[in-house]
């Protein structure tokens, strides 16, 4: 086909549930560029060999043999484009349209290769990923080949690097056992070992290898790896191996942190940052990691330390003039790119704040950081519905005084607190309220009905919550939060004529709030009052039936030990009355009735039924007739 500008090439191996994804998500960009589709079968089925057919009949028979370089040649051999693009049968594209317009407009002339995004997903939600960029398009050229066993790639790659702004679903690093991932593990570390042993100069595959040993927490893999490189960057000065020094001196930190050489550690990560060659990408990297290890290790001078530094070479890299293609590259290489992140600085800074925390020196945040917390916070309650579950360091910054927390807290509006609310109760997680409601608590200085709103849901929460093992005291203090929060709120936005009769037009739980109140407001005795009250608080609002229970339970208990304290108070008064009555006939033997009398007197007021006392009582009266 003369005028074919794209061919487009698929590793299958039989992955039907993302197959059909992949090439249905090609269908945009083969209608509108002119494209051949070639697969190249690495094990299907037949019967999935048949439906491949009806999306392209260039289907190549590979054997397997643990090279995915030659897997991969087997299709670019076939390939008639002038642009040749490859991706994987567990990939598909959210939208081609970038790609089309590179092709339609006709910019991919004035290119060599061009990049998009893959998203790595690390949870089968799609709520944890990482964006890598991945040069996966190329203008065909006669010495174009894939090279490696593994993470293979395009070269020669060279000439002007298009950034397209597309990007493609990846779940082939979610794995559902940890004998799937242990096992994915091995083979790449397999694969990459042969390689190094083949290729010993080439840098990627100790990059590679450090990949692949961060993804399983490897602390030795990581050194042995980040070794490698680093003896290689010594070897050998390079544009490429300059850009991976932060990633091979990064790896080192943190295997040394995963293996809990804290000392080793520092001292590696502080001579590592000397080295004069580390552009400063490199330098974030490695004091990010540093930083961020020191802090769990609890050495917060040194975590203040390289939170310092960060924000300085950090400050230096917005200022670093490099090409597009570096940049890319920058972007794409192992732990530096998550580390050169506007959110990887705030995330440092909030860090650098929680260390000055500790170390009970606040006072010395500097002013300029300050602000830069105070605008993420900002953008995170502006743009977040999940805005009371901040960071850690932004509440103890708040609590603290520092940052003026409760008012951009109360500058929001109702809706958007209710909103939350709601947020916090589809997760049903009662330690979360708890650490809300305590972090509340500290940064609250002011009544405010947002804060009444969030507690009477939080009380609610509580009522739902299991009760097992909880004394009949700490189930009053629940009821009690539950009847004054709820209370609380219902005042101060209902009249007080919505509180008259069935109170209808109040929600649910401030019905039940009315009738918890009669319970606690209840004589210590009264026991069937608190009873019935609390089952009519159960009838208007059913998610406390629970606690209801339970604390009724705890009531019966409650009255059994009264019952039992007061039987024994009778037997202990009864037998100090026995001791009294003959210490009264001693007197009485004595002749010395008027003593005897007065004791009598005070005994009968104590046990007036006793028919002992009120014998000795009438004996002695008798005396004085």
């Amino acid at each position: 086909m003369s005028d074919l500008i794209l061919t487009i090439s698929l590793l299958v191996s039989g992955r039907e549930d993302t197959t059909g994804k992949c090439l249905d998500s090609l269908r945009p960009l083969m209608e509108q560029v002119p494209s051949e589709l070639i697969l190249v079968d690495t094990g299907c089925s037949e019967e999935f060999q048949e439906q491949l057919q009806s999306y392209t009949d260039q289907i190549i028979p590979f054997v397997w043999c643990d090279d995915f370089a030659k897997a991969r040649n087997a299709g670019l051999e076939k390939a008639g484009g002038e642009w040749f693009m490859f991706l994987d049968d567990d990939e598909w594209f959210e939208d081609v349209t970038p790609i089309v317009d590179f092709f339609v407009s006709g910019e991919y002339k004035e290119y060599d290769q061009a990049v998009y995004r893959v998203r790595n997903y690390n949870n089968m939600e799609g709520t944890a990923y990482s964006d890598d960029w991945v040069s996966r398009l190329i203008h065909l050229e006669s010495d174009t080949h894939f090279e490696g066993r593994v993470h293979e790639s395009l070269v020669p790659a060279r000439g002007r690097c298009k950034r397209i702004q597309a990007f493609a679903h990846h779940y082939g690093y979610v794995f559902r056992t940890e004998e799937e991932k242990r096992a994915h593990f091995d083979r790449n570390v397999t694969l990459l070992e042969k390689l190094m042993e083949e290729e010993p100069l080439n840098m990627r595959w100790p990059l590679q290898m450090l990949q692949e040993c961060f993804s399983m927490g490897d602390g030795k893999g990581l050194i042995d790896a980040a070794d490698r490189g680093i003896d290689m960057l010594e070897q050998e000065d390079q544009s490429f191996g300059n850009l991976c020094r932060g990633a091979f001196f990064s790896g080192k930190i943190l295997g040394l942190g995963l293996l809990k050489e804290a000392g080793q550690m520092d001292d590696f990560a502080a001579s590592s940052l000397e080295d004069s060659r580390n552009p400063a990408a490199a330098a974030c990297s490695i004091s990010y990691y540093a930083a961020t290890r020191m802090a769990e290790a609890d050495a917060f001078e040194r975590t203040v330390s390289y939170c310092k530094t960060y924000c300085d070479f950090y400050e230096h890299m917005q200022q670093e003039a490099r090409d597009e293609q570096a940049q890319t590259i920058l972007e794409s290489i192992v732990l530096v790119k998550d580390a050169i992140t506007q959110e990887a600085r705030e995330r440092i800074v909030l860090l650098w704040a929680k260390a000055l925390i500790a170390l009970g020196r606040i006072n010395e945040f500097p002013e300029k950081e300050k602000q830069e917390i105070l605008g993420a916070l900002r953008r995170f309650v502006d743009g977040n519905g999940e805005f009371l579950e901040l960071p850690e360091e932004i509440w103890q910054l708040g609590i603290s005084g520092l940052l003026p927390l409760e008012e951009e807290l109360l500058s929001l509006s109702i809706s958007q607190w209710m909103a939350q609310v709601m947020v916090l109760q589809s997760k049903k997680k009662p330690e979360l309220w708890k650490e809300i409601r305590e972090h509340l608590r500290a940064v609250r200085t002011r009544e405010d009905i947002r804060y009444h709103y969030f507690a009477m849901h939080d009380a609610n929460a509580v009522m739902e919550q299991g009760t097992k093992g909880e004394s009949y005291d700490r189930l009053r203090e629940k009821l009690s939060y539950f009847v004054v929060s709820n209370l609380t709120y219902a005042h101060e936005v209902y009249t007080p004529k919505a509180f008259e009769g069935r109170m209808e037009i109040l929600p649910a739980s401030c019905r039940a709030a009315v009738h918890a109140q009669e319970c606690l407001q209840c004589g210590a005795g009264d026991w069937s009052t608190q009873l019935e009250a609390l089952k009519h608080a159960a009838k208007e609002f059913p998610p406390m039936g629970g606690f209801v229970k339970a604390l009724a339970k705890e009531i019966g208990k409650e009255q059994e030990r009264q019952a039992e304290a007061a039987a024994d108070a009778r037997d202990e008064l009864q037998e100090m009355a026995k001791q009294v009555r003959a210490q009264v006939i001693q007197l009485m033997d004595q002749g010395m009735y008027m003593e005897a009398y007065e004791i009598v007197r005070q005994l009968r007021q104590m046990l007036p039924d006793d028919k002992e006392t009120k014998r000795l009582e009438e004996k002695l009266e008798k005396q004085f007739s």
